[in-house]
């Protein structure tokens, strides 16, 4: 089902034609998204979890170019897992984003971001077998291309929507400390490097408007 997901962006580049640019040089667009996610994440050396999230992203950004804008953005996550009895599991973080828009006539966009950013996250009140127990600190340094598409409601609106990405590297320190059943406490570090694809077991999606103010 993924690979769909990338075989329809890439004909859907392929079926753009000489449209005129109509994100103009200069043009300013701000806006936001509500995001879904879900993902495995190794909270000690021998337990794994699946985390979903449910994130909101402010982001602003400026066209360097006809149909090329960069921005910044920041997030916020709500961090669940059946795992968790804990309501305060979050994460925040902020990123730069370079994205490209193709015309797919009058209203319709394909576009492609390359995005990197940091993000900081904590989860606590995790139970797994042989642990009471479990508290979790992540730092993420992450960098994704995504595609998506957007549909102009009028000259000033835009909807979106951004796929899961077709290929994220990050870099995870974790830090945990966890209590066993009787009373004992053991902390541990993780650090690692990995590469995944639009076909791995991870999940995005989110939906968002955009305001655009040409120059």
């Amino acid at each position: 089902m993924k690979s769909k997901y990338f075989c329809f962006f890439i004909i859907a580049i392929l079926a753009v034609t000489n449209s005129q640019a109509q994100i103009k040089k200069g043009s300013l667009l701000f806006g936001g998204s509500l995001s879904y996610g879900s993902e495995k994440s190794q909270i000690s050396s021998f337990s794994e979890i699946k985390l979903k999230s449910v994130g909101i992203a402010p982001a602003f950004g400026w066209a360097v170019r006809d149909n090329l804008v960069f921005g910044l953005d920041l997030e916020y996550l709500s961090l669940d897992t059946d795992a968790s009895n804990s309501p305060e599991n979050s994460a925040k973080g902020a990123g730069v984003f370079l994205r490209k828009y193709w015309p797919l006539g009058n209203r319709f966009y394909v576009f492609a971001q390359l995005r990197t950013g940091v993000k900081w996250s904590e989860v606590a009140g995790l139970t797994v077998p042989s642990l009471a127990n479990v508290k979790t600190e992540e730092l993420n340094i992450n960098a994704t291309l995504k595609p998506g598409f957007a549909f102009s409601l009028s000259k000033k609106v835009q909807l979106e929507t951004v796929l899961m990405p077709l290929i994220s590297a990050q870099y995870r320190k974790i830090e945990s400390t966890s209590k066993s059943w009787n009373g004992g406490s053991t902390t541990g570090n993780k650090k690692g490097f990995d590469v995944n694809t639009s076909l791995s077991n991870n999940t995005t999606f989110s939906l968002g408007v955009r305001i655009l103010l040409e120059k």
